[in-house]
């Protein structure tokens, strides 16, 4: 046994061998003495493994030189291949009944270069097996026959597991699906307006990643009609890198957007990049950037970063630069370089704050130097920010609720948030409008109350109009507030492009299309509220059909190999009648060495499913049938005598010409469960192997 282990995962080879036996009756000993030495005697080829083997026996031995003195006795590969291992056993019987065999094996005794290596025709045996004079006084002869039992195992290395065949689901490429689509411009139905570049996207995209564009575009105040938007304060290179996050979430490789190589012109793009996170909410790009900009942290950048921090209020990123310029050999070096000049003057509030971390500061803890500032990292932003870490794939299930949630959002950007309470009584509505700080910061507050009267007099006004409350002053500015009765947009009154779906159930749709915003094999349960294992299973053979209709390549094989996990005597055959009919061939060709078993194959012929099988897709059952043979022959242990076991094992009865009559009423069952046609085909698979136990008498018998 080999085994191979790393710390993900742990397989098992197995080398073993596979045996096969076959007995050779020499009848007429004496007629063949005399051949002279190097001819020999042929037994019948038979298989062991897949490979042909024949027994040579020589009367006079195998070598002139001997003269006659031994008789020689080899096994040799009668197949067209070459380097087959094998090891084998040659074995003169005992005809006195006392067992006292004369044996020559290879299987109880290790040998110093392994397995023999043969290739086509090569041998293995031995020149001098027995002396001919002792052969022939002893019990091994009788009534001038012998009888010799030879076994060979077949070297094979076989990969030790739960399943014969596995299917491996591939891994997530949602990120790099919704990439392509924003690269291919395909559906995009928003143009930005950035500098002197412009960048095409999806409204229901940015909206189900940022609560500001989703305020934006699908707020009470938003405009989903809108097809272009202008954008100012931020360059195009930060405005596609925060983009390409949107859609992948990795943090992108801004040395690929902008071309540039210098390390501090990328720290640089970072920090302009998670300014454009906190403007439009991107919590995740918030902490990768905040994660990358502690790294790379130095005396040359981490005034301009601490400044960064106290003006978007990154408390995290504020506390790990203060503790990094509390060390007394970085705060001499920062107040000499020209970042401390731009952060006294743009943040002149930190340094009190800064004064107060070095005062504080204890000597044991700023000792450790550089080496402690990694370690720390973690520890302040409260996240792992490993590399491997720091690119995870999606959020998907954040993806799901916020696409489900995007007509709810209230926010507006990052400064107010506008709440409505609509109290509708006696045709009266009451809109009550405050505006409350989105970060903590000292606000002016101003109420409003506005209200409508006959309010069943203004329905039907037509999406678009509305009715406006008197203006009203807040802070000095002035506020009015629009109630749009019919709704603000008119395509939400038009009528809906609509697509009706058919030969599918609602519940297999909507499992389909949480696994396309997700990425992830549904809870089926969740979803239909179903608890027993078979319903189950049947759902996800419908989700795996509706999964090929629709060409969601990682859906069908999440579900083939859910499939192949629960495959069992019940629902393998409604489960190889699907795999046929859509033509998953890796998966048929598992589902058919399922019942390739004797014991399973039994089982599932007296099997509701083996009838709707029969019915569904009858070209099946000859492959069913090859497979079964297959199996048989490769398991066979002997040449004309396992022929008859395998023809048995397939047709549950025994064909020897006694039975025929037995093996007739069987034919006759068979017939009556497939039809005429199928039972020709049946036989006609397995021809070679019926050829041999019905010559003569038994065939003659079995009138079809």
């Amino acid at each position: 046994t080999m085994s191979a282990t790393n710390s993900d995962s742990v397989s098992t080879t197995v080398m073993e061998t596979v045996n096969g036996s076959h007995q050779f009756t020499i009848k007429g000993y004496s007629l063949a003495k005399g051949m002279s030495p190097g001819r020999y005697i042929q037994s019948d080829v038979f298989s062991v493994n897949g490979y042909d083997w024949v027994i040579y026996f020589y009367p006079d031995g195998k070598n002139p030189e001997e003269n006659s003195t031994y008789v020689s006795l080899f096994i040799a590969l009668a197949s067209d291949s070459s380097d087959i291992r094998a090891l084998f056993e040659l074995t003169l019987m005992d005809q006195s009944g006392r067992g006292r065999h004369k044996v020559h094996s290879h299987f109880d005794r290790a040998l110093e270069g392994g397995p023999y290596t043969l290739k086509y025709k090569g041998s293995m045996g031995y020149k001098r097996f027995l002396r001919r004079t002792a052969l022939e006084a002893s019990d091994y002869l009788k009534d001038d026959c012998l009888i010799i039992n030879c076994t060979v195992g077949v070297v094979r290395a076989r990969l030790e597991g739960p399943k014969q065949f596995c299917i491996v689901p591939p891994p997530s490429n949602m990120g790099q699906g919704l990439k392509d689509l924003l690269d291919s411009e395909l559906g995009c139905d928003i143009i930005f307006q950035v500098g002197d570049e412009t960048y095409k996207a999806h409204k229901l995209i940015l909206a189900a990643r940022s609560p500001v564009f989703r305020a934006q575009f699908y707020g009470p105040v938003g405009n989903n009609s809108v097809d272009r938007v202008v954008i100012e304060d931020i360059e195009p290179s930060i405005f596609k890198a925060m983009l390409s996050f949107i859609y992948t979430d990795v943090l992108p490789d801004v040395h690929e957007i902008t071309g540039s190589t210098s390390t501090a012109s990328f720290t640089n793009m970072i920090q302009h990049l998670l300014a454009a996170a906190d403007l439009y909410d991107l919590g995740r790009l918030k902490i990768l950037c905040e994660a990358f900009l502690c790294e790379e942290l130095n005396v040359d950048n981490v005034a301009t970063t601490l400044a960064l921090a106290d003006q978007h209020q990154f408390l995290q990123l504020k506390a790990f630069c203060l503790k990094f310029v509390a060390s007394p050999a970085n705060l001499r070096a920062v107040m000499k370089s020209e970042g401390f000049k731009h952060l006294n003057q743009s943040c002149p509030s930190v340094l009190p704050e800064l004064l107060n971390t070095v005062a504080a500061a204890d000597k044991s803890s700023t000792s450790s130097g550089q080496s402690s500032k990694k370690r720390s990292v973690s520890s302040v932003l409260g996240c792992d920010t490993s590399a491997t870490n720091a690119r995870q794939g999606l959020n998907k299930e954040k993806v799901k609720h916020a696409l489900e949630d995007v007509s709810n959002s209230m926010e507006i950007g990052n400064v107010v948030k506008i709440v409505l309470l609509i109290i509708i009584q006696e045709e009266s509505v009451l809109l009550f409008q405050e505006a409350r700080p989105y970060h903590n910061a000292v606000t002016v507050n101003g109420s409003h109350q506005f209200t409508i009267k006959g309010y069943s007099l203004a329905k039907g006004m037509s999406p678009g109009r509305y009715i406006q409350s008197d203006v009203f002053s807040v802070n000095g500015y002035d506020w009015v507030i629009y109630f749009y009765p019919d709704g603000k947009n008119p395509e939400e009154n038009s009528t809906v492009g609509r697509v009706v779906i058919e030969d599918m159930e609602p519940s297999i749709f909507q499992a389909m299309l949480s696994f396309i915003y997700t990425d992830v094999l549904p809870d089926v349960h969740e979803i239909t509220g179903l608890t027993s294992t078979a319903s189950f299973t049947n759902m996800i053979q419908h989700l795996l059909a509706a999964a090929d209709l629709y060409d969601f390549g990682r859906l069908n094989i999440l579900c083939e190999a859910f499939l192949c996990e629960e495959l069992n005597v019940d629902n393998v055959a409604t489960t190889l009648a699907l795999a046929d009919q859509h033509q998953f061939l890796q998966f048929k060709e598992f589902c058919l060495k399922f019942v390739a078993s004797p014991a399973n194959l039994r089982a599932l012929m007296k099997s509701e499913g083996f009838k709707h099988l029969n019915q569904s897709c009858p070209s099946v059952l000859p492959e069913l049938l090859n497979t079964v043979a297959a199996a048989d022959k490769s398991s066979t242990s002997s040449g004309q005598s396992s022929k008859r076991r395998s023809v048995s094992s397939v047709l549950g009865c025994d064909t020897s010409t006694t039975n025929a009559r037995k093996l007739r009423r069987t034919f006759g069952l068979l017939k009556a469960s497939f039809g005429v046609n199928l039972l020709f085909v049946a036989i006609s698979s397995l021809k070679s192997t019926l050829c041999l136990c019905f010559v003569g008498r038994a065939a003659v018998r079995c009138k079809f």
